[in-house]
This record gives C-alpha cells, structure tokens and sequence, in this order.
C-alpha cells in the first residue's frame, strides 16, 4: 500500500515539473499541454472514480495555489470533474476497444477544458465559438497528443493501480 502511494505522489510529482517547466517551453503561441491534467486522468482511469475526483481536486488546488491555473478553484473544478469521470474507465480500455477508449479520453479533456476556458473568460465579453476555436480545441487536441504519448509509452502494469 505504501508503494502505491509513493507511486501515485510520484506521478504527481512528474506532471508538476513537468507543467512548470516543459509546459511553456514547448507552449506554442500561448497554448500548452496540461500534463496535470494527464496525471489526473491516469489516475483516475486506474484507481475509480472516488480517487480520480479526489486527487483531481487536490491536484487542482495545488494548481491554484502556486498559480498555474487561472483562477483559484477553477482547476480544482475542473480536474475533480476530469478525475471523476476518468474513474469510469477502471479496467475498461481492453474491452473497449482502442478507437472508443480514446474518444472517451478526448471528451474527458474537451469538458475540462470547456470549463476552465467558458468561466475564465466569462467576464471577458468573447463569444463562446472565439473561445473554443482560439483555447479550448487547440489545449485539448495539444493535452491529448501528451495522453496518447504517455500511454503508450508508460505501460499500464507499470502504473498507479
């Protein structure tokens, strides 16, 4: 158990040096891949829904806190939704089928991302195609490209579970 947990922080660990310091390094014109977002939904896909939205929202607020989200609380909203329906995928990607499965990641994403761009720029007076063309698509297609890299690259019996 204990190495489990240890895992998990490590993961956690991983997507946050990597959001601090590859994410604006390879930002291209201002749109960048959410590695915590990454982590949030490997860990929800291999831990269920409760962990998924739980560590998503802590995940979330550290986010917030040393300011890498927009507004506090809004990645902690955002990622406990992510984490949470992640959790539904449990031990599902086999009897899927890998085409299905990556469509559900990809939606998982896209609803994040709506979420933390339609109430970022809510005040802002842009119209909600300005905002999906401009953020939302270019941040989800970018965030799952790293998904899509990451799992087939980081096995899954050598993750979270």
């Amino acid at each position: 158990m204990l190495k489990k947990i240890f895992n998990t922080l490590g993961l956690v660990f991983v997507g946050l040096f990597l959001q601090l310091t590859l994410g604006e390094m390879i930002s291209i014109q201002g749109i960048r891949p959410d590695f915590l977002l990454v982590v949030v939904i490997l860990i929800g896909e291999s831990k269920g829904k409760f962990q998924g939205e739980l560590l998503g929202f802590l995940i979330g607020l550290v986010a917030d806190g040393i300011g890498i989200s927009m507004l506090f609380g809004l990645s902690a909203l955002s990622k406990t939704i992510a984490g949470f329906i992640s959790g539904f995928l449990r031990n599902k990607k086999s009897s899927m089928g890998v085409f299905y499965y990556y469509f559900i990641i990809l939606t998982i994403i896209l609803i994040h991302f709506i979420i933390l761009f339609t109430i970022y720029y809510n005040s802002a007076q842009l119209e909600l195609q300005y905002i999906v063309l401009r953020y939302v698509l270019p941040s989800s297609l970018y965030t799952f490209v790293v998904y899509v890299l990451v799992d087939n690259i980081y096995p899954r019996k050598n993750r979270v579970s």
